[in-house]
């Protein structure tokens, strides 16, 4: 009878255990994203362009800040993001330089090596780009 309690206690701890790691694996992913990106992104239509710079902080509490430049003007955006399963998932809206406030969209998929790769549209109709970053911090 004592070893049959003994193996179920045992069973019950490694069961625990195995469900701790999946969630902290989550956790671990939220954490990873959080912090300064830098890259370049491409106007979609226009090969004219050359890649514009874009730069993303991306916080912990939920709010993401977006810095970019477009025809040697400077843009900044801000907005909410989240993270599901490996797809970031952001909206901002202009609040310096451009069309205020110009609400855009955008998505990209998470490495949880240092990279993201997606596009953002902007919801007023004047275009998408596609981007390419790597985490600075």
């Amino acid at each position: 009878m004592k070893g049959v309690i003994f193996l179920t206690v045992i069973s019950i701890f490694f069961l625990v255990s195995a469900c701790e790691s999946d969630s902290k694996q989550t956790q671990d992913d939220v954490v990873d994203i959080v912090g300064f990106w830098e890259g370049t992104y491409i106007t979609d239509g226009r090969p004219d362009l050359e890649p514009q710079y874009l730069n993303l902080l991306i916080k912990s509490d939920g709010t993401i800040t977006a810095e970019g430049s477009y025809l040697s003007s400077i843009r900044i955006n801000v907005g909410t993001w989240n993270l599901e399963d490996e797809i970031l998932k952001f909206q901002v809206s202009n609040v310096y330089g451009g069309e205020v406030p110009n609400p855009q969209v955008g998505n990209a998929v998470f490495d949880p090596e240092g990279t993201l790769k997606g596009s953002i549209v902007n919801l007023s109709g004047s275009g998408s780009v596609k981007f390419e970053m790597v985490k600075r911090r």
